[in-house]
C-alpha cells in the first residue's frame, strides 16, 4: 500500500504504485500515474495528466506537469506530461505539460536526468536522458534537449531550439540557435568554445570517433564550411562507419533556427 501522508491530498482517479512514498502537504491532480519506487517529498504538486515512472525523486515545492505558460492557455484536458525512470527533481523545479493550441500538446522527459533547484523546463519539450540541468536554468517552449548534455547554472534556450547530444553549456550562456553535438558553449550572446572531450572520454568514446569530431569541428568553426559542404562531409563519414554523427546530420538538415557557429 502507497505510504501517503494523512496531510496531502490525491486524486481518486490517480494510479500511484504501491511502495510510492507522498511527504505532507503534496497534491497529486487527476488523470495522474506513479511508478514503483518513486519519492514525493512535502509540498509537491504533481498536476493533471502527468505520468512519472519508477524510482524518481521529487523534492520539496517542485510543481510537476503544471499548465504552460502561455497568455491564450485554455484548460486543456488531454496535453500531458510523461516521465521516464530514476530522474532527480530538487527544490523548486517547474515542468510544463504540452500546449495543444501551440504544439503536440506533450512534454516529454526521459530517463537519469537531474533537475537542480528552480530548473525549469517549458511546454512541448523533450528532454533525452542522462541530462543535467544545473540551478535555475531554463528551456522555453519546443526545445529538445538530447542526451548526455549539461546546462550550468543559469542558462537560457530560446524556443525551438535543439541542443545536440554531449554538449556542455557553461553557466549563464544565453543560446538563441541549435546547438551541434559535442560542443562546449559560452557566454551571453553564446558563442561555441570548443569540443567538449571531456565528457566524450567519459562516455568512452573511441580515439578514431573523437579524430573526425574534431575534424567535423575545424570545418565548421575554423574553416569556416559552408552548411551545405559539411553535410556532405558529415554524409561521406558516416558512409565509413561513425555512426555517432548520425544526430549531427540530421540536425544540420532539419534545424529551423540554424546552427551557432
Amino acid at each position: 500500500m502507497s505510504l501517503v501522508h494523512p496531510h496531502s491530498i490525491v486524486d481518486p482517479s490517480a494510479v500511484i504504485a504501491d511502495d510510492v512514498t507522498v511527504g505532507p502537504w503534496s497534491h497529486i491532480g487527476p488523470g495522474c500515474t506513479i511508478g514503483s519506487g518513486t519519492t514525493i517529498g512535502p509540498h509537491v504538486c504533481i498536476h493533471k495528466n502527468t505520468k512519472i515512472g519508477c524510482h524518481n525523486t521529487v523534492h520539496a515545492f517542485a510543481s510537476i506537469g503544471g499548465n504552460p505558460q502561455v497568455s491564450d492557455y485554455k484548460q486543456e484536458d488531454v496535453s500531458t506530461l510523461t516521465v521516464g525512470d530514476r530522474n532527480v527533481f530538487h527544490e523548486y523545479v517547474t515542468i510544463n505539460r504540452g500546449c495543444c493550441i501551440r504544439g503536440s500538446g506533450k512534454t516529454v522527459i526521459g530517463s537519469d536526468n537531474l533537475f537542480q533547484v528552480s530548473s525549469h523546463v517549458a511546454h512541448d519539450c523533450l528532454i533525452g536522458n542522462h541530462v543535467i540541468f544545473g540551478n535555475s536554468s531554463a528551456v522555453a517552449g519546443h526545445v529538445k534537449i538530447s542526451d548526455f548534455v549539461i546546462l550550468g547554472a543559469w542558462v537560457g534556450v530560446h524556443q525551438f531550439c535543439e541542443v545536440g547530444n554531449g554538449s556542455f553549456l557553461t553557466h549563464s550562456a544565453m543560446v538563441t540557435q541549435d546547438i551541434l553535438p559535442f560542443l562546449i558553449v559560452a557566454g551571453n550572446k553564446a558563442r561555441v568554445r570548443g569540443i567538449n572531450v571531456e565528457g566524450l572520454k567519459r562516455r568512452a568514446v573511441s580515439q578514431a570517433d573523437l579524430s573526425v569530431i574534431k575534424r567535423v569541428y575545424k570545418s565548421a568553426y575554423i574553416q569556416k564550411m559552408p552548411q551545405n559542404e559539411l553535410i556532405s562531409l558529415v554524409k561521406d563519414l558516416l558512409d565509413e562507419g561513425h555512426e555517432l554523427l548520425r544526430p549531427m546530420l540530421d540536425m544540420l538538415q532539419l534545424t529551423k533556427r540554424g546552427f551557432l557557429r
